[in-house]
């Protein structure tokens, strides 16, 4: 793995000093953009194969910001790759040479769609795992006002157990977690003009909209009625916004 990963950086950065030399013909300079696009898109998706993620286990959390900066270098190169291959003036002057390559831009958009979609689940694993154990924490800890217990109660902290948490975790620590999670989805997938990337911030705007509120909720139960009611507000802009 080690040697591989000497090797991709090797390349990646002969690649990047070919994007940069200005006195190579710019055909040149986009498909060396392409080509370091696809390798960090081939590193990215092995990281988020090798990441291991389950609600019964500890939150992989540096593993997880790894695969996350790999996707997000990923998405970047694309942007970059897709801006240089399609620029109108370059596709002109290829085209009677190369009718290809028409084909590798269309290629290089349907590559950076992907890898944004990669990037998104990453989120939504994160948002699934925080808000899978924010609702055992909320269990718990309106069991404890109410001064009552349960199987289901029991169940709850050790599920929060196996994950690496205590049971006196608090509740609005993991919906904050998936309010920023959220939030960083609606941002990374704006500004993409593709159906399927749309969709994804469509869902994304829908979850950050529910967490606040469950926020709202976790801070109205613990008698914080001015962040309750922030966050209630704060839900309703977001939802009227989108």
């Amino acid at each position: 793995m080690a040697v591989r990963d000497a090797q991709q950086d090797a390349f990646l950065v002969a690649a990047e000093t070919l994007r940069a030399q200005v006195s190579l013909p710019q055909d040149l300079r986009a498909s060396a953009s392409r080509t370091r696009a696809s390798v960090l898109f081939q590193r990215a998706a092995a990281l988020f194969g090798g990441l291991q993620l389950s609600q019964e286990a500890p939150w992989p959390g540096e593993a997880f910001e790894t695969a996350a900066a790999a996707a997000t270098a990923a998405c970047e190169a694309y942007a970059d790759a897709v801006a240089e291959s399609a620029d109108p003036a370059l596709c002109k002057l290829v085209a009677p040479h190369c009718p290809e390559w028409q084909q590798a831009v269309d290629a290089a958009r349907a590559a950076q769609t992907e890898v944004l979609k990669l990037r998104a689940e990453l989120r939504f694993r994160q948002v699934r795992w925080h808000s899978c154990h924010a609702e055992h924490a909320r269990a718990i800890g309106q069991a404890a006002q109410r001064g009552a217990h349960s199987e289901a109660v029991r169940q709850s902290a050790e599920a929060l157990e196996r994950a690496g948490l205590p049971a006196t975790v608090s509740e609005q620590e993991l919906w904050a977690t998936c309010i920023r999670a959220t939030e960083r989805l609606i941002e990374e997938c704006g500004g993409v003009d593709d159906p399927a990337v749309a969709a994804l911030r469509e869902r994304a705007r829908s979850l950050h909209v529910l967490f606040m509120k469950d926020m709202a909720v976790a801070c109205a139960m613990t008698h914080q009625l001015e962040d309750a009611v922030d966050h209630m507000l704060r839900a309703l802009r977001a939802w009227a916004d989108g």
